[in-house]
């Protein structure tokens, strides 16, 4: 049985993401974070958002996300599991705190079976 994860905030790692990444839909150069909100395992994304899964998208494809389901933005934007980016940027973060995933990888393997 697992136990509840603690949400990670990293403005570090916001940062990182927003400056140093293109948008991974469209490829624009000039990007958002933008958080994952279906988790595989639990959803935090929903008024709590753990940094560790988001992504870059620029406005409009960031505004595009949150105006449909989202897993069908996902599918639209051929990026089925946005979690695998999620879990790469996380590795290669400056932040410490978000390459810590010792109970939170399973979030990262389970997005695979989507």
């Amino acid at each position: 049985m697992r136990t509840k994860n603690k949400l990670v905030k990293s403005r570090k790692h916001l940062e990182w993401v927003a400056l140093n990444h293109c948008c991974i839909s469209c490829g624009y150069s000039e990007v958002q974070v933008a958080h994952i909100r279906h988790l595989p395992s639990g959803n935090v994304g929903w008024g709590r958002k753990d940094d560790r899964y988001c992504v870059p998208l620029c406005f409009k494809c960031h505004q595009h996300q949150h105006t449909m389901n989202e897993r069908e933005f996902w599918r639209q934007n051929n990026l089925t599991n946005p979690m695998q980016f999620a879990y790469q940027l996380c590795l290669h973060s400056p932040c410490k705190k978000v390459k810590e995933f010792s109970e939170s990888t399973d979030y990262f393997k389970e997005g695979n079976n989507e």
